[in-house]
């Protein structure tokens, strides 16, 4: 284990020349924080050695895009990427039917929009709002579920279901 004053030498050592074998000893120095976080997601569904492969994937971008000259702990600024790494993983595949990316980024818009309507007004927006906002082209009600859908570029349709 190196102190960080030698872990930051070594971070500035590999900006400069990108040498992988100053990359991969900082990667095997800081290995120990991809194992904590991943133990601490182990158990919800996904295998343990899954969850250390995107931790370790996750510690390598970390290892490339940190700057120490900005003044911050490596481990600091590692965690949030490889919690956020994790946490993406399992959004994306965790489930049994595995929905496209876009289908989480538009659930994600309809919530953010609800909750800044709600903000300004001091109410729900109603479907019919929430589909003019985010451009929809058609909402369909069924029972007490919403479907809104929009035309992707690909000329499919996508839909989210609201409660």
């Amino acid at each position: 284990m190196m102190t960080n004053e030698q872990a930051n030498e070594l971070f500035k050592e590999y900006r400069k020349t990108g040498d992988k074998k100053i990359r991969n000893k900082l990667v095997e120095n800081y290995m120990y924080i991809a194992e904590i976080l991943a133990k601490k997601f182990a158990g919800r569904g996904v295998e343990y050695d899954d969850l250390l492969q995107v931790a370790s994937e996750a510690l390598i971008l970390g290892v490339e895009k940190f700057d120490p000259d900005l003044g911050n702990q490596f481990t600091t600024y590692v965690t949030p990427t490889i919690t956020g790494m994790i946490k993406n993983y399992f959004r994306d595949y965790s489930r049994s039917v595995r929905l496209p990316r876009r289908i989480y980024t538009l659930g994600a818009k309809i919530k953010n929009e609800t909750n800044e309507y709600y903000k300004e007004h001091g109410v729900k927006p109603t479907v019919k709002q929430l589909a003019e906002k985010l451009g929809a082209e058609c909402v369909i009600v069924i029972g007490r579920k919403a479907v809104l859908y929009r035309r992707s570029k690909r000329k499919d349709i996508t839909h989210i279901e609201l409660n």
